[in-house]
């Protein structure tokens, strides 16, 4: 399965949830969509870091969903 990281700023809310839902329309269900917004504290953060947070993050989630 592929994966995607999608990290949004600025955004309103309800904007937020019609943006992802209009990009995992658009990818299909082939594509693991990982979804965030930015807070004061990962505008800090180095890009790099930032994606391996949202990984182990998005993992952790995934392994509590299958329980």
């Amino acid at each position: 399965m592929q994966e995607r990281i999608l990290i949004l700023h600025g955004f309103k809310r309800e904007e937020l949830n019609e943006v992802i839902k209009a990009v995992k329309g658009v990818l299909g269900k082939e594509v693991d969509l990982i979804s965030a917004i930015t807070t004061p504290t990962s505008l800090e953060w180095k890009v790099k870091d930032l994606i391996e947070e949202l990984r182990k993050e998005h993992r952790y989630f995934k392994r509590k969903d299958e329980k």
